[in-house]
């Protein structure tokens, strides 16, 4: 048996999400069934990132097991060949027996996409601003989130199975050229945890949060996130792995993948 690992591009407007759902289109569903076409066996295909509906990804990982002897590059070409026009597997390599695309990263990262002005061509993959937001008090509001912390207060699920703990290396603000970018890196994600970052960062951004109210909200926790911002704007940009067969360097800081768009 060899392990496979992928990279993995699309555009989720018209998928439910990455995770497999009868009766839906999704990411993980189209995959696995373009894998079992060109492998003439059924494979289980796990995702670095469990993206929801409506969110994309510059670079997914996943990874499958499989008694194939099929070469790397004819299984990228296969599956993207028989996925739609909106999927795409970038490469497709072999990888270390224990390697898992989801278990095995040691960081995630993502990049959320404001407009400054409108765009049809971005209109599905970025967030226009009903009014342009303060970048110095949206950078401030993302200040307090790195290190380790109860992230309770940026979430939107009520029993996050692994607990609400985790570990932020970077968040901040940044141009990008129609507007600006949050990028952020984490060991894990709690259940829609960027989206909620976004809606705080955009009402510090127009006056209604200070922008230190970030730091209060990680140490008393009043609840479950009740604001996120839309699906749309967000993309998976990465994940970080700890052996180089793994696609990772071992590095401590886990720094953010260049964003190519």
């Amino acid at each position: 048996m060899r392990t496979i690992r992928l990279t993995i591009e699309y555009d989720g407007t018209r998928f439910h999400g990455w995770q497999r759902q009868p009766g839906l289109r999704t990411v993980q569903g189209e995959l696995e069934e373009a894998l079992a076409t060109i492998l003439r066996e059924r494979v289980s295909l796990a995702g670095a990132g469990r993206t929801d509906a409506g969110v994309h990804a510059l670079a997914q990982v996943a990874s499958f097991r499989t008694a194939s002897d099929l070469s790397p590059a004819r299984i990228a070409r296969g599956a993207s060949a028989l996925s739609g026009p909106d999927l795409l597997v970038r490469e497709a390599l072999e990888a270390p027996a224990g390697f898992h695309a989801r278990h095995s990263a040691r960081a995630r990262h993502y990049a959320y996409l404001l407009l400054r002005e409108p765009s049809a061509l971005w209109s599905t993959r970025a967030l226009l601003p009903a009014r342009w937001p303060d970048a110095g008090a949206m950078a401030a509001a993302v200040e307090p989130l790195v290190g380790d912390h109860d992230f309770a207060a940026f979430s939107c699920r009520a029993d996050e199975e692994r607990g609400t703990w985790t570990r932020v290396f970077y968040a901040r603000w940044e141009p990008w050229p129609r507007g600006l970018a949050l990028r952020i890196g984490a060991a894990r994600f709690l259940y829609k945890m960027v989206r909620a970052i976004v809606a705080h960062s955009l009402r510090a951004g127009a006056g209604e949060v200070l922008p230190g109210a970030a730091r209060a909200l990680l140490e008393h926790p009043p609840g479950r996130a009740r604001r996120i911002a839309p699906a749309r704007g967000l993309h998976f940009a990465g994940a970080d792995y700890a052996d180089a067969g793994g696609g990772g360097d071992g590095g401590s800081d886990c720094p953010p993948p260049a964003l190519v768009l």
